[in-house]
């Protein structure tokens, strides 16, 4: 199935032209996380009958066993790292392309979800709170993001959002929203700014809410942007601020800020296919102009590049 994107609201700022598309099947969740692998697009499809499954470009290179959810989540680094947060009965893994384990949980410990690289060693989240070395802490509430956050002074810290709208690390709750925004659903990092420091984004999709915080002083909100319902669901920082709002509109909408001080999006990426899920999962590649956008409701990725559009 094909997928009609409309492209509305491209007055300032780069043009994203889609350049490819890989399809897959619905109902194992193709789609449900992107990333990169080099130059190559990664999808994560964890609802696979017999196991979870990722893609690199058009080819299979991972697949779990039942109820594994492989592919539940992608972190793109120096190296591809594949959440596999119920892998071998339960313990959990972040994955490596070839199949060997990054990090490993204990037993029911469900490791390996949301991984990220954190002063250069994997952190990830798990049932009882977020494994990281000596950085990690317990946590008894549910956490469903991560994200290094760069400070001030230079350094980093990790933070979590949690079930009930609060953002914590190691030393306690950072900052928090309604539970029913769902504050934290989706995290990034980036300097929208120019300060050459990376703002903490927070996605509230709950109430269609983007905060940007700035996390080297003391993580006050400095910023909110806003949307419909969902808008805010999945964050990406490449060439600007990708925002996925996959219940806005028919199929879902995508949209891109270059200015977050503005009130208008640079550019929204549309889709017309009823259900598409549109901006479920974005992806950002951190060398070239290249943004992969999901649309697991039809089994399809999107690449898009603006290096061929008109300014």
């Amino acid at each position: 199935m094909w997928l009609v994107l409309l492209l509305v609201g491209c007055t300032r700022g780069p043009k994203y032209e889609l350049t490819t598309s890989h399809s897959g099947s619905v109902d194992h969740g193709y789609g449900h996380a992107v990333g990169f692998s080099g130059d190559d697009v990664a999808v994560g499809a964890p609802h696979g009958v017999g196991g979870g499954r990722l893609f690199v470009g058009s080819t299979q290179v991972l697949m779990g066993t039942s109820g594994d959810f492989l592919g539940s989540a992608l972190f793109s680094g120096p190296e591809l790292l594949v959440a596999a947060p119920r892998y071998d009965g339960g313990r959990g893994a972040v994955l490596r392309l070839d199949g060997t384990e990054a990090l490993s949980g204990g037993p029911g410990e469900g490791a390996g979800g949301h991984p990220v690289l954190h002063n250069g060693q994997i952190a990830a989240i798990h049932s009882g709170g977020v494994s990281a070395g000596d950085e990690g802490w317990a946590e008894t509430g549910r956490l469903w993001s991560l994200v290094s956050a760069t400070l001030m002074d230079g350094g980093s810290t990790l933070v979590a959002g949690r079930a009930d709208g609060s953002l914590v690390g190691a030393a306690g709750v950072v900052a928090s929203g309604p539970p029913s925004s769902l504050y934290g659903f989706a995290l990034a990092a980036c300097d929208v700014d120019g300060d050459s420091v990376a703002e903490l984004i927070v996605g509230a999709p709950g109430w269609g809410e983007v905060h940007v915080l700035d996390a080297g002083s003391g993580f006050a909100t400095t910023q909110t942007i806003r949307g419909p319902q969902g808008f805010g669901r999945s964050l990406a920082c490449g060439r600007g601020l990708w925002i996925g709002s996959p219940e806005e509109g028919v199929g879902g909408t995508v949209h891109l800020y270059t200015d977050v001080d503005s009130a208008q999006p640079a550019q929204s990426i549309e889709a017309t296919e009823p259900g598409a899920g549109l901006g479920h999962a974005i992806a950002a590649h951190g060398t070239n102009p290249t943004v992969a956008v999901a649309a697991p409701g039809i089994g399809e990725v999107r690449l898009f590049d603006d290096t061929r559009a008109k300014r």
